[in-house]
């Protein structure tokens, strides 16, 4: 009596694989650009600057940056800002609010986007403690940049890159640059969609995001 062997179903379970394989790629690729369109959290900003803050003689317009100096997504921001600096010069005052969670919070927000940050012409870096500072201009994201013209009204509010983390050409780049050089007179506020990781939330100071839980971007 002659005995079968049973094919063996090997190729049909390979093609399964490769289909279940394909679409856990194409789950996993949707999430990330879910993610990196996912925008900030924003407050509302002082449509003229506070008095409260720095008074001296209004020569130029100023921009202000809420900054995490662990926040992997905000190098794009730094990227960005250097390009836009490139392109204005000296036309403009910039003040960088580095979040630190406690008073003496150098040595934690000492970080390399910190210094990348610092070393774009004519941006002052200030440590700003409990992120108290950014609070007061209503700025809740990482990267959330502000411009007010040399009539100390505020004409941008956002963000200057194209997505999260991403560099690259944008509106708020765009807009940026027009405004300090005075090619953009808008009547209102440009504002843009802000990219970033949120400055505060209740858990520890240096879990701004998901991203940042795993990637300490400011590593010394």
């Amino acid at each position: 009596m002659t005995r079968r062997t049973p094919q063996r179903a090997d190729g049909g379970a390979l093609v399964s694989v490769c289909i279940v394989w394909v679409l856990l790629v194409g789950v996993g690729l949707s999430i990330l650009g879910l993610y990196g369109a996912r925008p900030g959290p924003t407050g509302a900003s002082p449509p003229v600057w506070p008095a409260s803050a720095d008074t001296s003689t209004w020569d130029r317009p100023r921009i202000v940056v809420a900054v995490h100096p662990r926040c992997p997504c905000t190098r794009a921001t730094v990227s960005e800002l250097a390009r836009a600096v490139g392109a204005v010069g000296d036309r403009v005052v910039i003040d960088a609010l580095v979040y630190a969670p406690e008073e003496d919070g150098a040595p934690w927000a000492d970080t390399g986007l910190v210094r990348a940050l610092g070393a774009i012409p004519g941006v002052r870096v200030h440590l700003d403690p409990h992120g108290r500072r950014a609070a007061r201009f209503g700025l809740k994201t990482s990267g959330h940049v502000l411009v007010y013209g040399r009539n100390e009204r505020l004409v941008f509010s956002g963000g200057i890159t194209p997505s999260r983390g991403h560099e690259g050409a944008c509106l708020g780049r765009a807009a940026l640059i027009d405004l300090v050089k005075g090619r953009l007179e808008p009547d209102g506020v440009v504002m843009t969609t802000v990219y970033g990781c949120v400055i505060q939330l209740p858990v520890a100071p240096d879990r701004a995001c998901d991203r940042c839980a795993s990637d300490p971007g400011g590593t010394p």
